[in-house]
């Protein structure tokens, strides 16, 4: 792998026009996304999504490591 001497700038590039500080942060599609489900394919346009009201759970914030209690070292990989 390649070393490459870090850039120094006088602004960072932060992207404004995809991530503006002023809404969260928001992803960009350029189409459909099509995911197998059960053996069968779906079809999701996230353009369809924009135009009605989205719910997010509980459980979206309650999946992962803060839905348990925390793992002993021991059982970690290093």
């Amino acid at each position: 792998m390649a070393v490459r001497p870090l850039k120094e700038v006088e602004t960072p590039n932060l992207l404004d026009d995809i991530f503006p500080h002023s809404l969260p942060p928001k992803i960009t599609f350029s189409g459909k996304i099509y995911e197998e489900i059960d053996g069968k394919l779906v079809e999701f346009d996230p353009r369809d999504a924009a135009r009605r009201d989205l719910v997010i759970t509980d459980t979206t914030f309650r999946d992962g490591q803060q839905a348990r209690p925390p793992s002993p070292p021991d059982t970690l990989a290093a």
